[in-house]
């Protein structure tokens, strides 16, 4: 879990456990959380991605980049990379380990809005991209494949997606509640 006041966890039966206790490492608020394989990737403000690893409790923090400050949602591709949104500076793909950006991606590249607030692969493996001001997307092939309004969403800010097995995907926003 991902709170103000750091990383927890919590086993079936037992009470949580403030992680950020047992390692200053993983310290302040965290903002986003995605795991991949034997590991957990989450971010905080100013430090940047920190891996750990759930049975040890060990953390190993990525290079530091700049440009994800502000991440505020992660998102792991099938091959182990990984996909971060920020509040200003767009969609970023990076290593595996978080210490390569390999592609960025912008309004200039087809990004609905630079705001991402949320990421989710659906069962399709499909990336969708939900926006603070530009409705949501799903990387296609070539381009982005943009919904907004005139597509019948409530509203253009995205806080959540969910996706329902039946080819359905659920949109919570900032007008109007739920779109499916």
């Amino acid at each position: 879990l991902g709170a103000q006041t750091g990383l927890w966890r919590l086993s079936e039966g037992t009470k949580a456990l403030n992680v950020t206790a047992k390692n200053k490492m993983l310290a302040g608020p965290v903002y986003a959380i995605a795991s991949i394989g034997s590991s957990i990737f989450y971010v905080d403000f100013g430090k940047g991605i920190v891996q750990v690893l759930p049975k040890t409790l060990q953390a190993k923090a990525a290079k530091y980049h700049p440009e994800l400050e502000h991440t505020v949602c992660l998102a792991v591709q099938q091959d182990g990379t990984l996909w971060a949104g920020g509040q200003s500076n767009g969609l970023f793909h990076l290593s595996s380990d978080g210490n390569n950006i390999l592609e960025h991606i912008t309004e200039s590249e087809g990004l609905p809005h630079n705001h991402v607030r949320v990421l989710l692969y659906d069962h399709h493996q499909r990336l969708w991209v939900g926006t603070s001001g530009g409705g949501f997307a799903h990387m296609g092939s070539q381009a982005f494949r943009r919904y907004d309004r005139s597509h019948g969403l409530p509203g253009a800010r995205v806080y959540a997606l969910a996706d329902y097995k039946s080819d359905r995907l659920w949109i919570s926003g900032s007008q109007n509640g739920l779109a499916v």
